[in-house]
């Protein structure tokens, strides 16, 4: 910690760097990993609300993160006592910064999310912006792969999320603006583009509550949905969330979306849109029984279904 206390530019030679408390980073700061090196959560590292973290930045601007190496040692800490929402013990966290810039992460076992991207402010508009996330790995995290609660303007460009499994809602990616926290910190032109989601026990990825002009676009998503929650087992989606809390004007285009996994019901699928104002274009689905693409017209409107 004291090197990120103090350093702008901190270098983690190869080598396991074990730590109990969450590490913090600042405005102004390019971290880099070194090829071998990890940093790993003890046992003892605490879960849930007020959760220890791997590495975090709040109100910060003008980062990069390169390499980060992290394994959240889910089967030695627990998770027990739940995943403690937007404090709990989640892998590398933006909360209310700006100009970030992530390259190349592997992030394994943790046991919350494996990245957190929101706001650091429930009550006025504290969204991260301009966050970019370039290739890497999420894998085995216990409730999402990347969480994306509260942004304007993100990237997620060829990351490969796979394997979440253990608590709702499963999701490789999750884009669903933090209902305590909006509309004021709604997410806003989030472009989850080239990546790979499969075998998550959810969604591949989805666009919820409070989302808008964001798009999933050239993924590759492979045998997700195996939880037995109908709702839950689709490949992608687009879902309004709440009367109040509309998702609007996104798209889901040129993806190939395959082998979505029953969860003991029929009612699953490729696709499923319950936004006003979808564009679902392009795709591929062969999504191994149930619906191809499932579009909610009685609650939503202005849906743009073609070429599929």
């Amino acid at each position: 910690q004291a090197a990120l206390t103090l350093g702008d530019e901190v270098l983690f030679p190869a080598g396991t760097y074990m730590h109990s408390a969450t590490l913090t980073g600042k405005s102004n700061q390019r971290i880099v990993f070194d090829k071998g090196a990890t940093l790993k959560a003890t046992t003892v590292a605490a879960l849930g609300s007020g959760g220890v973290q791997g590495l975090a930045f709040t109100s910060a601007s003008n980062i990069s993160v390169i390499g980060f190496n992290y394994d959240g040692n889910r089967a030695g800490r627990g998770p027990t006592g739940g995943v403690g929402g937007a404090t709990g013990a989640h892998s590398l966290v933006f909360n209310g910064c700006a100009n970030v810039y992530i390259e190349q992460p592997t992030i394994s076992n943790s046991p919350a999310d494996g990245i957190l991207i929101g706001c650091s402010n429930a009550a006025s508009d504290t969204r991260s912006h301009n966050v970019v996330c370039i290739g890497g790995r999420v894998t085995n995290a216990y409730r999402n792969g990347i969480s994306i609660t509260g942004v304007k303007n993100c990237k997620i460009v060829g990351t490969r999320c796979d394997n979440t499994n253990g608590t709702a809602p499963e999701y490789g990616i999750d884009v669903e603006g933090d209902l305590a926290a909006a509309p004021q910190n709604n997410n806003d032109n989030v472009i989850i583009d080239a990546c790979y989601l499969h075998n998550n026990t959810g969604r591949g990825a989805s666009l919820a509550g409070y989302t808008m002009r964001s798009s999933i676009i050239n993924c590759l998503v492979a045998n997700n949905g195996g939880t037995t929650d109908a709702v839950q087992c689709w490949g992608l989606a687009d879902e309004a969330g709440t009367a109040t809390a509309q998702s609007t004007d996104n798209r889901i285009e040129n993806n190939h979306v395959f082998g979505t996994i029953a969860g003991g019901s029929s009612i699953y699928g490729g696709i499923l849109v319950r936004s006003d104002n979808t564009i679902i274009k392009g795709n591929i689905i062969d999504a191994g029984g149930g619906r191809g693409i499932r579009a909610d017209v009685a609650t939503a409107t202005g849906q743009v279904i073609e070429d599929n």
